[in-house]
This record gives C-alpha cells, sequence and structure tokens, in this order.
C-alpha cells in the first residue's frame, strides 16, 4: 500500500494525489482512477460522497495487476485510513457507482456480489426514481474484504 494525499476531485472517480516523496516511477502529482468503479454511472452522489470523505485527506493506493491504465492515469483501490474501509467498494456497496464491465481484476466477483446486493436493495442508482436518492447515510465497506485486498 501506498500512502498518498488526497487533494483534488477531478471528475467522476477520478482524484488527483500528491505523493510527499514519490516513488521511483511516480510523479509527485497523480491522476487516480477508481478501479472497478464505472465511472459513466457514478452518481451525483458519489462525487459529493468522495468531496466529503476523501478529498483534503490522506489515504492509501492499493494497485490490482495494473497499475495504471491507456491514459497514465493511476488505477487503484484508494482507502481511507481512519477506518480502513475501501471507497471502491464503498460506492459499489451503496449503489453510488457500477462494477466495470467486461474489466479483469482480482476483486471482481466480489465487487459485482455487492453491486448485486445494491440492485436488490434497490440503493442508489438502482433506485427508480432518481428524485429519490437523498441523504441515506453510507455503509463503510466490510472490513473483511478490506482487510483481504489490503494483503
Amino acid at each position: 500500500m501506498l500512502s498518498a494525499h488526497a487533494f483534488a476531485y477531478l471528475e467522476p472517480g477520478a482524484l488527483e494525489v500528491s505523493f510527499p516523496q514519490p516513488p521511483l516511477g511516480f510523479r509527485a502529482r497523480e491522476r487516480v482512477a477508481l478501479l472497478g468503479d464505472l465511472t459513466s454511472s457514478f452518481s451525483a452522489r458519489a462525487s459529493r460522497y468522495l468531496v466529503d470523505t476523501v478529498v483534503g485527506k490522506n489515504v492509501f493506493l492499493a494497485f490490482d495487476s495494473e497499475m495504471r491504465d491507456s491514459s497514465g492515469s493511476l488505477v487503484a483501490y484508494v482507502y481511507l485510513p481512519d477506518d480502513g474501509s475501501c471507497v471502491n467498494l464503498t460506492l459499489i456497496r451503496s449503489g453510488l457507482a457500477r462494477v466495470v464491465p467486461d474489466a479483469n481484476f482480482q476483486f471482481r466477483s466480489e465487487f459485482e456480489m455487492y453491486e448485486q446486493k445494491a440492485k436488490e436493495k434497490r440503493l442508489g442508482i438502482w433506485r427508480e426514481s432518481s428524485s429519490s436518492l437523498g441523504g441515506d447515510a453510507l455503509p463503510a465497506a466490510p472490513g473483511g474484504l478490506c482487510a483481504v485486498i489490503n494483503e
């Protein structure tokens, strides 16, 4: 895991982070896309969650088999150090984002399982009416999965 400071929200599913002492192969500032989350289906609440919960905070980044996408952005799981929650999974589990179709990443089956549960519970983007995306509290991602991702 790599420590970084999330200092800007760029667009749905993308943050800008800084590294006080960037590791070899990293720039001092990097764009980070959330691994596994489909940005085209991000809800306004997902964007607000990232701004309110992640921007301005120190975070941990964990990488899958590919660290960068075709545009050169880092692609990572983003963790909050205070509770260890996986931001990517929290968004999926809360119905605020979708799993990227046809993408290959290590925890795809777990993400799809939580996406299916969000669909069944009609959470977030899975509700019939977009006007009902009110102020439901976001559940934290389950520690078990985050513990697995941390390894």
